[in-house]
């Protein structure tokens, strides 16, 4: 369940009135059938409190789902003013967004939905880009990136909009 508490008030008829409050919350589809990974709002507010009691035992068992090159000797370090989490652990964020679904059979599944906003009274745009279509525009831009000079440990900035391209980008 996702309980919103951005700026919007609706009105009695459902529709947005303001940007000031929101109180509305959002169940779960029951009818997909899909394991949830947050069923409840009271399961999200317990994992949260978790998360605040005791951040290394919770960030160290959520890690323990995504692929380490290199395990981790310490989940964190806090050497104010600074925190470095996963101290000597390798992974690569790429690999375990797109590429271990494709290696495990997945690359015909939906990896991204996007929909953009209705143009001229049609229906909105909608973009479905599979893990294997993911993995072969991520290896492009990373290629052009490349040829730009781009190395590892470059700080590259990004100015997107919130579409497919800017996860691509970010993921090459």
């Amino acid at each position: 369940m996702r309980e919103s508490r951005s700026s919007v008030v609706s009105k009695s008829d459902g529709n947005i009135e303001s940007i000031l409050s929101e109180t509305r919350s959002f169940e779960p589809p029951a009818s997909k059938g899909a394991p949830w990974y947050i069923n409840s709002l009271a399961e999200y507010r317990k994992l949260h409190a978790e998360s605040i009691a005791d951040p290394t035992k919770f960030w160290g068992e959520v890690a323990q789902g995504f692929h380490w090159f290199n395990r981790w000797r310490q989940v964190v370090s806090y050497e104010a003013p600074d925190a470095k989490w996963f101290v000597g652990g390798t992974t690569n964020l790429c690999y375990n967004c797109i590429d271990r679904h494709v290696n495990d059979g997945f690359g015909d599944q939906v990896g991204i939905v996007w929909e953009g906003e209705p143009i001229n009274g049609d229906g909105p745009e909608v973009i479905r880009l599979t893990y294997a279509d993911l993995q072969r525009e991520v290896a492009k831009f990373a290629n052009v990136l490349l040829g730009q000079g781009v190395r590892r440990g470059d700080v590259v900035t990004i100015y997107m909009g919130m579409i497919p391209e800017l996860a691509i980008a970010v993921l090459a």
